[in-house]
Formats: structure tokens, C-alpha cells, sequence
């Protein structure tokens, strides 16, 4: 992934999430800081910020994979790292050197059932067998909590990738799929297909918004001196919710996935993509870990929940 150069702004005295002004006058400006995220949906949320303060010479990486976030997290080699919620706080729970605190999540979910069927809630489902990717990772947490809540018999097939899903979809070998945006708008610009929108049946089952999918995490040691930097990682993250045209028009000249995408099918997921700024991450987010729990996957968000100082505002 080449590197970038990011533009200066002035250092500012910052603000903590207690409320106090840090105590070192030494604050981090956008030419200095590193930054990692994982490509499709928390790639593209940050276009804006790519568009506004990146040029050549440091670090905006983007890369495929949970295992590039684990490293950053480990080595602490990136003062920035957007992850999967679970990943940034199993890895806060169980590391030993630098942590990384929560600022805030920006994705809040970009699953949906896909079907060649007609079809118009979970419950159509029932009996039958969905095809899906990421076994044990947020596809599975989602819909097995969907499916434990509302009590229903589906069975689960486990492929790969969204693609491959996405293709066995296509081939008549699977009827049923989760798909995952954007390629699921890529999919449907040639395919006919019926949807539901896992986040709405979330938040309808559960009474949250949604779950937080991912989020954006930093190090401890940069905390209130960087909130410039986090600020302008939020408002491309509403940007894009805003002028989902213009996002797509930077997301092609920030990664080659979202160039073979093309504009337009960007600039119609954008929209489908859950992007939002939210005032309850922490309620959301122990929701999120206790339906974990209760599939006994509790080893994916560390064991425990987090404690207070994960979470942090400007």
C-alpha cells in the first residue's frame, strides 16, 4: 500500500474525556499521524478524510484481512487503527503494551440477506438454509443472535468470503446468502434480487440502533492530543452519509477495489452502508458482546467487557 503524505494543521491544546486539558502542550498534527483501516465499507467511510488531508509521503494504509489490524494492534506500529468493535477491544483487553481506546464506531452494520426468492422478513426463512462468510466474525454473531431471539430453525452454511457467497448466489447453488455492501450493489446491478436489511431487524429485536460493527480506535498515549485528527475522521464519515456522490468520487482515487467498483455502484451503496455518528457506542457496543456471550463466543471481545477507560470523547 503506498504511503501518503498528510497535510499540516497546527497543533491545538485538546481536550480528554474527563473533561480536563491535557497536560502536555505536545499535540500530534495531520502530516505525523498513521493510519490503518480495513478495506470495503470503514475504508470508504473514510474517502473524505483521504480526499482533504492525505498527499504523498506517510502512512494511510489500507489493507484486506483482520490479521494486518492484529498486528497494528500488537506492535502498535500505527497511531490509528479503524477494526472490527469486538477486535479493538479484545485486543485492549489483552494487551500488555500500548493500548488503543475507542473513539467512536462509524459503521453500524452492512449485512443483508439476499435471495433470487421473494422474500420479507427473517422468519421467511425458516426451515431453510442461508449461506454466509465469516464464520464466528460479525456475519455469524449477527444473524445466529437474530436467529436465537426470534426462534427460528436455519440452517447455516459457511463459505469463505462475501464473493464467494456473492458468486454461489448467482450459480443457483446457494438460495439464501448474507452479502455484505458494497459488493452487494454490485451484485444487484445485474442480478434481481430481494433483500432484508439485518440492521433494521437488529435494531427492531433488540431495541438499539444497531450493532456496532466497526470503530475507530487510538493510542493511549496520543489522548487529547490528536482530537483535531479524530474530528476530521468523523465529519467524513457524516460527509459521506451527506454527499454520498462526492465520497465515491474520492474513494476511487483512494484504493484500487473501490476504483473497479466505479463511482456509480459506490455512490448507490454508499447510502446502505450504516455510516453514523452515535452518542450510545458504549450501551450499543456491551449489547453487541453480550449477545457474544450468550453464543459463547465471549473469546471474540476478550472475555470481559471492557472497562471505562476504553471509551473516550472529545
Amino acid at each position: 500500500m503506498k504511503k501518503l503524505l498528510l497535510i499540516v494543521l497546527g497543533g491545538l491544546m485538546l481536550v480528554s474525556c474527563g473533561g480536563t486539558t491535557s497536560t502536555s502542550n505536545t499535540s500530534i498534527s495531520f502530516d505525523d499521524v498513521s493510519i490503518i483501516a480495513p478495506d470495503g465499507t470503514p475504508a470508504l467511510a473514510l474517502a473524505n478524510y483521504y480526499a482533504e488531508h492525505v498527499s504523498e509521503g506517510s502512512t494511510f494504509d489500507i489493507k484486506a484481512g483482520s490479521d494486518p489490524l492484529v498486528a497494528a494492534f500488537t506492535s502498535g506500529s500505527y497511531d490509528i487503527i479503524v477494526a472490527p468493535t469486538n477486535l479493538g477491544a479484545k485486543m485492549y483487553n489483552s494487551n500488555n503494551g500500548e493500548k488503543y481506546l475507542h473513539y467512536q464506531t462509524i459503521v453500524w452494520g452492512n449485512l443483508y440477506v439476499a435471495s433470487k426468492q421473494e422474500i420479507h422478513s427473517l422468519e421467511d426463512l425458516n426451515g431453510k438454509n442461508l449461506t454466509l462468510f465469516g464464520k464466528n466474525s460479525t456475519p455469524d454473531i449477527v444473524i445466529q443472535s437474530l436467529i436465537k431471539a426470534k426462534d427460528l430453525d436455519i440452517d447455516l452454511t459457511y463459505t469463505d468470503d462475501v464473493g464467494t457467497a456473492n458468486s454461489l448466489l448467482v450459480s443457483n447453488e446457494a438460495e439464501y446468502i448474507i452479502s455484505a455492501q458494497p459488493s452487494l450493489t454490485k451484485l444487484m446491478s445485474s442480478q434481481n434480487l430481494y433483500t432484508i436489511d439485518l440492521q433494521d431487524v437488529w435494531s427492531e429485536t433488540f431495541s438499539q440502533n444497531s450493532y456496532p460493527q466497526a470503530s475507530i480506535f487510538f493510542k493511549e498515549s496520543l489522548k487529547g492530543k490528536i482530537d483535531s485528527i479524530l474530528e476530521a475522521l468523523s465529519d467524513s464519515v457524516v460527509a459521506a452519509n451527506e454527499n454520498p456522490e462526492q465520497t465515491a468520487k474520492n474513494a476511487v482515487s483512494m484504493y484500487q477495489t473501490f476504483k473497479a467498483l466505479g463511482e456509480d455502484i459506490l455512490k448507490k451503496a454508499i447510502p446502505h452502508c450504516h455510516y453514523q455518528i452515535s452518542d450510545n457506542d458504549k450501551e450499543a457496543i456491551e449489547l453487541y458482546f453480550n449477545k457474544m456471550n450468550e453464543l459463547s463466543l465471549s473469546a471474540q471481545y476478550g472475555n470481559k467487557l471492557p472497562d471505562e477507560n476504553f471509551y473516550y470523547s472529545i
